[in-house]
């Protein structure tokens, strides 16, 4: 079973539509974020709020989505928000409040885990965002780290996954492939440099050789993914052309899962991989990463966090 099988598996028919929507409940499970109305009350479209608040939550566990080779602490932290970050952005909202849930096992010292809320902070900081609150909990072999984000949009402008029209045109706001790319570059580290160093040796100075060998750009947007808050603002402006957009950090599991995650307009997309945009970086790896970075390979999907994002916008007519 699938991610997005096992959600409708566990989700589907818990809670009417109905007695949602007397709660506030705008739109549900199977989006980027929940759509909600700050009065309880006022769910569906009938609604006469000037704001709705939208709320997403991620979560990265060790070994699954990072490991002492792949991430320094400070990455982890400011990776676990701008998922969430770009979530938001996805829906053409602003970020606004987060809350940290951290599970901490005993390899970790007091000052590993200040190193994974400095990325936090950073990252924080640097899209606007109020850390709030949280929960520390102990963990038996490997971190958690999970982050609820919540933001704002005028009422009636999120841009939703089920927008999607026959005769959309498809769009990505950035480069595809380079956090893929610095993926592999940093898994074989061990082969290249000898598996005698230790993986955290490794990963404190990977960026550096990175640099030096022309793949430092690829590590940077494995580590660091910038999300494109601007562009997603920009697209729940009145009069826009964006029909839908989706975040591509949620473009996890199967192939053929770019389309219909849970509430995907079924639409059949022609995609020409020669016009799919990436870096002159990426395109001097082996064929075999430009491909998994580029297309909806399972292991680009479950660990690149590139958070840029797939828009569906009407193409002009002549």
């Amino acid at each position: 079973m699938d991610e997005f099988a096992g959600i409708r598996s566990w989700t589907e028919n818990r809670q009417q539509k109905s007695w949602q929507q007397e709660r506030g409940v705008v739109v549900g499970i199977g989006d980027d974020a929940a759509v909600v109305e700050a009065t309880p009350g006022k769910g569906g479209t009938g609604s006469t709020s000037s704001w709705q608040s939208l709320i997403t939550v991620d979560t990265m566990v060790e070994t699954i989505h990072f490991n002492d080779l792949t991430m320094l602490e400070e990455d982890v932290g400011y990776k676990a928000l701008a998922a969430n970050i770009s979530d938001i952005a996805a829906m053409g909202g602003i970020p606004r409040h987060a809350v940290i849930s951290v599970s901490v096992p005993p390899s970790y010292s007091p000052q590993r885990v200040k190193q994974i809320y400095d990325g936090l902070y950073a990252c924080a900081n640097q899209y606007g965002v109020a850390i709030v609150g949280g929960d520390t909990t102990s963990s038996p072999s490997h971190l958690v780290l999970a982050v609820t984000l919540t933001g704002i949009i005028e009422s009636g402008r999120s841009v939703y996954r089920s927008g999607a029209q026959p005769g959309d045109a498809v769009f990505v706001t950035g480069l595809l492939g380079m956090s893929a790319a610095g993926l592999d570059y940093l898994m074989k580290l061990p082969e290249k440099y000898g598996k005698v160093v230790p993986y955290r040796e490794l990963a404190a100075t990977a960026q550096k050789m990175a640099d030096t060998e022309g793949a430092g750009a690829l590590v940077r947007h494995h580590r660091r993914p910038q999300p494109s808050v601007a562009a997603g603002s920009c697209s729940s402006l009145k009069g826009h052309a964006m029909r839908s957009m989706m975040s591509v950090t949620d473009l996890q599991a199967k192939p053929g899962s770019w389309l219909n995650p849970l509430r995907f307009r079924l639409c059949l997309v022609s995609i020409c991989f020669r016009a799919v945009p990436v870096s002159f970086i990426t395109r001097s790896r082996p064929a075999k990463i430009r491909l998994t970075g580029c297309c909806t390979a399972e292991r680009t999907m479950c660990l690149s966090a590139q958070c840029r994002r797939q828009i569906w916008s009407k193409p002009k007519r002549s």
